[in-house]
């Protein structure tokens, strides 16, 4: 069992608006300065969710997503882009 087995719809409330939002907006703004725009596959190592799929695949990268935590992938799974365990 993975350490965030169990929590994974409280960290996918929280980070989308329960709480988290000033954590989430400061996630986005680093992923477009550091990561920024691209084409090709970005591997998101630690996905959790899948929280970022989106922002990731508007800058054009076609993310694959690997977690530790199946209950977190769980969360991740289609429509979202790909998630590998």
């Amino acid at each position: 069992m993975a350490r965030y087995d169990g929590l994974a719809e409280w960290y996918d409330g929280y980070i989308h608006g329960g709480g988290g939002s000033e954590y989430t907006d400061e996630i986005r703004r680093l992923l477009r300065e550091l990561v920024g725009s691209g084409a090709g596959r970005l591997l998101d190592v630690g996905c959790g969710g899948g929280a970022f799929f989106d922002q990731l695949s508007a800058l054009g990268w076609s993310v694959v997503g690997v977690d530790d935590s199946a209950d977190q992938l769980r969360i991740a799974a289609p429509p979202k882009p790909r998630a590998l365990s």
